[in-house]
Parts: structure tokens; C-alpha cells; sequence
């Protein structure tokens, strides 16, 4: 019998890009010509947050992009099977030369996935049909039948890479009450949408030297990595 649930089910709502680095006080005066630089780069980009310490911007609906003293970050949203990783090379390659970064202390890329079910027992349903929770064959606190929720978090930790894996049922709710001057034909919306979300988070457990390390083609490495083993727990 096929699965219940596959990874091809799933939508990657947004992939997070982000590099953790000592102190780097050049974005105080850095900060133009970083946002410049950017913005050539991504001419529709619009500022966000403008701080001493923090800058941040997006690109239409498809991206935002930060920089602090300490951490930097994109995430592309809804970037469909085979995102554009080259574009989060570009923004990183502005932020290790603007900010003269030699030592990254954590490089992360985080996957953040949807699948919508027609309500929170099915969603439950499906996730326990994958073996990763078992749940007693009685009665139990009380309760009858499938369970409304569930949850599970698995972290494994490697020479070169770490990882968190997390899957959970949500419930994500719409709510828009209009004024009262609205014209009639517009009515208030409050819908909710059941689903399963899957989150997976890498990172580098030590120091990498910014200088032996290819950007693109460790986010690749980690695409592969996810591709080849979030299957296995489904």
C-alpha cells in the first residue's frame, strides 16, 4: 500500500537562508552601500527597516533580505520544487563584502513545508500513519478515537552538518472584519485551514572559514540531503 503522505504532497512555502557571524560594526557604515548594492542587484526591492544595527527589505512577494551586527538572511517564499539558490548567493556575496566577513559561526537552511487536509483528525490520521509516533492500542487519557493533533521533533547532530526535523498538525485561521462604512457587497472573512507542516532546519554545528566555503554549492548539498532523507521518515 502507498504512503498516506509524501514529500511531493507538500508545498516549500519559504526557504530560510541565514549566516551568524562575530560582531560586524561596519554595517554602521556599510549600510548604503550594502542597501545599494542589493538593490541593483533586485531592483524592485523596497526597504522595510532602516536601524542602526538592522536593515532589512523585500523583494515583492517572492523575498525578503536582512542584515544585523551579528546575522544576515533571505528567505525566498513559495520558491516551487527547484528554488533559484543562485539568488541567495548574490545576497550573501553582498554581505561578506560589504561586511568583510572571514569567519562564519553558523550557516543554516531551513524548509518550511504545507499540506492541507480537510480537517485536524485527518491530518493527525495521516501523520501517525507514518510510524514515527505509536500510540497505546487502549484507551487512553480519557479520549476515544483518532487523535485531533499531533506532533513530533527529531534533531541529529553530525560531523559537518546538524539538523532538526519537525512535523505538526496547525490549524491557520483568516480573520478580516471590515468597517462598518465597507459597501455591502463586501462581506467579512473568517476561514480556517487545516493542515501538516513539516520543518526542517540545518545548520553547521562549528566555524567555517568564509574562504573554503562555496555558498551555492553547500546549499545544494543541503537540498540533497533533504530531498534524499525527509522521504525516510514519511
Amino acid at each position: 500500500m502507498s504512503p498516506r503522505i509524501a514529500i511531493e504532497d507538500f508545498a516549500l512555502e519559504q526557504l530560510i537562508f541565514e549566516v551568524r557571524f562575530p560582531t560586524a560594526y561596519q554595517l554602521w557604515d556599510k549600510a548604503g552601500a550594502l542597501s545599494e548594492a542589493l538593490g541593483t542587484t533586485w531592483p524592485s526591492l523596497a526597504l522595510l527597516t532602516a536601524q542602526p544595527g538592522n536593515i532589512a527589505f523585500r523583494v515583492g512577494k517572492s523575498a525578503t533580505m536582512f542584515a544585523e551586527l551579528t546575522r544576515a538572511g533571505m528567505t525566498l517564499f513559495y520558491p516551487g520544487s527547484k528554488p533559484d539558490v543562485q539568488q541567495i548567493s548574490q545576497f550573501f556575496g553582498h554581505v561578506r563584502e560589504h561586511l568583510q566577513l572571514t569567519v562564519l559561526q553558523r550557516l543554516g537552511l531551513r524548509f518550511l513545508l504545507f499540506r492541507e487536509f480537510a480537517d485536524q483528525a485527518s491530518g493527525a490520521l495521516a501523520m501517525l500513519e507514518t510510524g514515527l509516533l505509536t500510540l497505546p492500542s487502549d484507551r487512553f487519557f480519557g479520549g476515544e478515537g483518532t487523535p485531533k493533533s499531533a506532533e513530533v521533533m527529531i534533531s541529529v547532530e553530525g560531523k559537518g552538518l546538524t539538523a532538526t526535523f519537525r512535523m505538526a498538525m496547525q490549524t491557520r485561521q483568516v480573520s478580516i472584519d471590515l468597517p462598518l462604512n465597507a459597501p455591502p457587497h463586501l462581506h467579512d472573512t473568517h476561514e480556517s485551514t487545516h493542515g501538516l507542516v513539516i520543518d526542517v532546519d540545518f545548520w553547521t554545528p562549528m566555524e567555517v572559514q568564509v574562504t573554503q566555503l562555496g555558498i551555492s554549492d553547500w546549499i545544494e548539498q543541503v537540498m540533497h540531503v533533504f530531498k534524499r532523507d525527509v522521504p525516510k521518515l514519511l
